[in-house]
């Protein structure tokens, strides 16, 4: 308690505040969920990887998509996209996701951050978070 009001006196106690706030909104930033199709407006449901949080409670994200089908052979019509980099591809001992598959280059903007499912129950090693954030705009 005598820290708190001595970091009050010096004018240094907004700045610790404003900073755990800070914090708490990018929680889920870096995170996979589940998005329904009807409000990502496309055919079908996907796997979300949260790209940023904006303070209004909406957030901007890029879709994953699987490279092989559920039998486990490739996807052909896929490979052209892999080769003019739409498709980034993640290695399946690096992510918890079922399939092979990738992050797409497309970013969906101002999705509300609470119609995203499950976020957080699958994972994308860190070591490609910086290269999705990056590149894929």
């Amino acid at each position: 308690m005598k820290t708190k009001k001595k970091l009050k006196r010096l004018g240094l106690w907004k700045n610790i505040k404003s900073k755990s706030l800070n914090q708490k909104k990018h929680q889920y930033e870096g995170k996979i969920g589940w998005c329904d199709k009807k409000i990502l407006g496309l055919s079908k449901g996907h796997f979300v990887f949260i790209r940023e949080v904006k303070e209004n409670g909406k957030c901007d994200v890029n879709t994953l998509t699987s490279l092989e089908t559920k039998n486990g052979h490739f996807e052909a019509g896929k490979f052209p996209m892999l080769k003019d980099g739409t498709i980034y591809p993640i290695p399946k001992k690096d992510d918890s996701l079922k399939r092979f598959g990738g992050v797409d280059k497309r970013v969906i903007k101002n999705i509300p951050l609470s119609s995203i499912k499950d976020v957080g129950k699958n994972y994308v090693a860190e070591k490609h978070h910086y290269y999705i954030k990056k590149y894929l705009k």
